[in-house]
């Protein structure tokens, strides 16, 4: 086994939690030898990606759950693509390049001893929306709109044009550092072993490039290709002006479901957790609406047929299941009642 299959073993091990190099040996497995993994955990804990306590290595970067591409299109945001649609459409896929000269602004960690300022960057001190008006005399409080999430890769160029950066939400996979911190990251081969988010700060016509705050050795901006955002983009968003908020209040309306149990909560094809949740729905669309609790003590399912209207945007659904009593508790109460 090559040291970059232990190393990414190694992360996937120490991502449970805490182990030593037995542990770590049982977890990769015995036929990689216990010297193998030391010299991969020594080049981890140098280049700081692991530290390591009393006899045991944690890590010292998490990452998120892999996100899940197939759901860009979903969630409880509007959809970008369809609010710039109703204005004229898309016009960034005219466009061979584009880049945020803000982001210039921005350290690198290579540039500075302490990384401690990354973490007070603030979105809105990118975001710079097309407009005559100078640059000095733009007001970041017309981002107030709200989020609404973007599904293509147009989409995020486009949101990039508009509105200075994009918040995307990248799958790295077993491969991330095949190309040993080259600008671009290789496309996904192997497992993802976790999520990241980035701001996306600039494009080409083949590339969409964030700003990296990671750990010493990689540049200050890295790419990904179209085929990268298409198998390892779990989410993208962006965060939009009133004017866009005003075009999205017409062309969406809000559904929240409750339920007295915990449900698996489905709304058109979005899945919940819960006993509460929310989602923005086209206006005049049937959307089904279905509820499978999941305790126990209730049995069965339940499900409507909701349709969200200029004259009634904002619909609410209740879900009230009667819960069965445990036969313990009710044997209980009847012990009580001959004391």
């Amino acid at each position: 086994m090559s040291k970059r299959e232990i190393k990414g073993k190694v992360y996937k091990a120490l991502k449970t939690g805490p182990k030593d190099l037995d542990e770590l040996q049982a977890s990769i497995g015995t036929y990689t030898s216990k010297k193998d993994i030391a010299r991969v955990l020594d080049i981890l804990v140098r280049d700081k990606w692991v530290e390591r306590v009393a006899r045991k290595y944690q890590l010292k970067y998490t990452m998120g759950r892999p996100g899940n591409p197939s759901n860009r299109c979903k969630g409880k945001y509007w959809n970008y693509e369809k609010i710039q649609e109703a204005q004229g459409g898309l016009d960034a896929s005219t466009e061979d390049e584009w880049f945020n000269h803000h982001a210039e602004c921005v350290p690198h960690e290579d540039d500075a001893s302490s990384t401690s300022h990354l973490s007070k960057l603030k979105y809105f001190e990118l975001a710079d929306p097309i407009q005559d008006t100078p640059d000095d005399q733009f007001d970041v409080t017309t981002h107030t709109g709200g989020y609404a999430s973007i599904a293509t890769w147009s989409g995020v160029k486009d949101a990039i044009r508009n509105y200075g950066v994009a918040i995307l939400e990248l799958n790295l996979y077993e491969n991330y550092e095949s190309k040993f911190k080259d600008e671009m990251l290789p496309d996904p081969e192997g497992d993802p072993i976790g999520s990241i988010m980035v701001c996306a700060v600039g494009y080409d016509k083949d590339t969409i490039w964030f700003l990296n705050v990671w750990k010493k050795g990689w540049p200050k901006y890295s790419g990904i290709s179209r085929q990268y955002f298409e198998v390892g983009c779990g989410s993208a968003c962006v965060l939009i002006d009133t004017e866009d908020y005003e075009v999205a209040k017409s062309m969406y309306g809000t559904v929240i479901v409750s339920s007295n149990v915990p449900c698996e909560i489905w709304i058109g094809k979005t899945l919940y957790t819960g006993k509460v949740a929310r989602s923005s729905v086209e206006l005049g669309k049937e959307v089904c609406v279905y509820a499978i609790p999941m305790v126990t003590t209730v049995e069965g399912d339940m499900y409507h047929l909701i349709t969200p209207t200029k004259e009634d945007p904002n619909v609410s659904v209740s879900f009230v299941f009667d819960e069965e009593v445990p036969w313990i508790t009710r044997l209980r109460k009847r012990i009580q009642l001959f004391l």
